[in-house]
């Protein structure tokens, strides 16, 4: 590996704004686990924990994959290629279909509540019986 292809992870990283929203939202998950005010300590074990964490999956995988190479042809990357591709299609249309079922559902519902007069009262229903 160049160098610079490390030099150049470290800068989409950094400059990645994705990153402050996910580590806010750590902060504050971990304001409400630990209490208002958690300790230095409890964020330095966290993050100490995330880290090493983080550091085992990436050489896991990478291994993993460095000693897959050895079995994986040509075939069969294409149909695991492939098998993904449609793994991601599924899950993408699937998405889509919630997503519309559920704004549609709210936007028929805000209509049939806008369009719907009040129910007028019954009488004798819940007044006052002598």
């Amino acid at each position: 590996m160049d160098r610079g292809d490390l030099a150049t992870g470290i800068v989409f990283s950094v400059a990645n704004p994705f990153g402050l929203a996910f580590w806010t939202g750590v902060g504050g998950g971990m304001a409400t686990v630990g209490g208002a005010a958690p300790a230095l300590y409890d964020g330095s074990v966290f993050l100490a924990g995330f880290a090493f964490g983080a550091l085992v999956w990436c050489l896991g995988a990478a291994g993993t994959i460095g000693w897959g190479r050895r079995f994986v042809r040509a075939g069969l990357f294409r149909w695991i290629s492939a098998l993904s591709g449609l793994a991601l299609d599924y899950f993408g249309l699937r998405l889509l279909w919630e997503t519309a079922t559920s704004v549609l559902e709210r936007t028929t519902t805000a209509i049939i509540e806008e369009v719907t007069p009040p129910a007028a009262p019954v009488a004798g229903a819940g007044g006052n019986a002598r």
